[in-house]
Formats: structure tokens, sequence, C-alpha cells
């Protein structure tokens, strides 16, 4: 049987981990869902419990990315052996979301980091199961996102969040051509709340203007929204 000595998995083979100072081979892997758009990059986290999650971002959040590139973050429960999923992962970092939110999402979803010439920005997109309503949720949700999502801002840094500004429609800027999306911004460093419920069952939340149009691109979203 092929071992070596090891201290930790990266002094290990593909395929193998560090178990008890020898490499053995990984036992019921389990693989990541297929991403809802293509990133340059993919990171597969295996965890032993969710509280490891926001840490780990904290981390993954500080690292230098190529210029417009993505990074995807999946998470792995090491017990289980299954992806973490959205609600699991909102509550892991400390987000919170109403019932009929949950209900309308699939649980998959594709978390990244990108990186624009301001910095890291993060986001993510899931599949919507339900999207009869679900644009009136997210309006009347509007009130309460800025307490709500704060969590996700925490990951980029504490020292911005402005209180007292409203939601507007992205359609409204002559200049901007896409689909419409909300948005909310908080920076003149293209930091803020940007959100997109797509009728072609994608809801997209992204932390920059740059990231949410990068992703529209990237899932084909083609549609105009009611303003």
């Amino acid at each position: 049987e092929y071992k070596i000595e090891c201290g930790t998995d990266n002094d290990c083979r593909t395929n193998f981990s560090c178990d008890k100072g020898k490499c053995a081979e990984k036992q019921n892997t389990a693989s990541a869902s297929i991403p809802l758009f293509q990133t340059e990059n993919t990171v597969v986290k295996e965890i032993n419990d969710v509280s490891e999650i926001k840490d780990f971002l904290l981390q993954e959040s500080k690292k230098q990315l190529n210029a417009d590139q993505f990074k995807r973050i999946v998470f792995i429960d090491k017990k289980s052996n299954k992806e973490i999923g959205l609600k699991d992962f909102f509550g892991a970092i400390g987000v919170k979301a109403s019932d009929e939110f949950f209900q309308r999402l699939g649980d998959y979803f594709t978390f990244f980091i990108y990186n624009q010439s301001q910095g890291n920005r993060i986001g993510f997109a899931v599949k919507i199961n339900d999207y009869t309503g679900f644009e009136a949720i997210m309006k009347k949700e509007e009130l309460f996102l800025e307490e709500k999502y704060a969590p996700f801002f925490s990951l980029l840094t504490a020292d911005f969040l402005q209180k007292n500004k409203i939601f507007k429609n992205a359609s409204a800027i002559k200049s901007y051509t896409g689909p419409n999306f909300r948005y909310k911004i908080l920076t003149n460093r293209d930091v803020g709340f940007y959100y997109l419920p797509s009728s072609q069952n994608y809801f997209v939340f992204t932390t920059s203007w740059a990231s949410m149009e990068k992703t529209i691109g990237k899932l084909g979203i083609t549609e105009n929204l009611s303003k």
C-alpha cells in the first residue's frame, strides 16, 4: 500500500489526504455541483461545521485575483458528504431572509469572489424555482436588506455602510442598456447592494455594479424587467 509520512494534506499526492501522519486515499469525496456559470477558478473547501465558513471566506476575500476574473467557492460538509446549500450558507454567515424567499429558490448556488479595479467583490447566483411573486418579495425586503445582508459586506470592509439611501432601477440610467436590476450605492468605490430577480429564473446578488454586469453576461440574461 502506497503511503508516505505527512504533516498536512499538501504533503500528499492528488486524491490523498493526511491521516495520522500518513497519506491515505480519500474516501467518498463529494464533488461540487455544476456551477450556474463558468468561473476561472474554483475552491472546494471541506468543513466539519458551518461555523468554519465565515472565517474561511474572510481569508479568501482578501486574496489577490487576476483582474476581471471570478473565483467560485464551494463548501462540502464532511459529515454528510454533501454540498452546503443556500439556506445553511446564509445561516453560517449571519444573513437573514424570509421563509418565502427560500421557498422560491433552489438550494444549490454559485458563490463567487470577483476582482475589479477597486478590489475584490462578492456575490452569488441561484436558480428561482417559483418566479411568481418573487420580484414583489424582494421589493418588500428592500426596507430590511441593509440590516439583513450586512454580514456580506463584513467580508469586504466594515467602514462604509451608509444609511437612508433608497434602491433605484439600473434601467433609469440612460447609458445603461442591459437588463434592469435594483441597486443602492454605498460608496464611490463601487460597493453596494445589487440584485436581479430574472424571469429567466435566476436570482443574482452582488456587491458592485461591475460584478453584477459581468454575472448577467455570464448567465446570458437578456430580458428587461419591469421598472
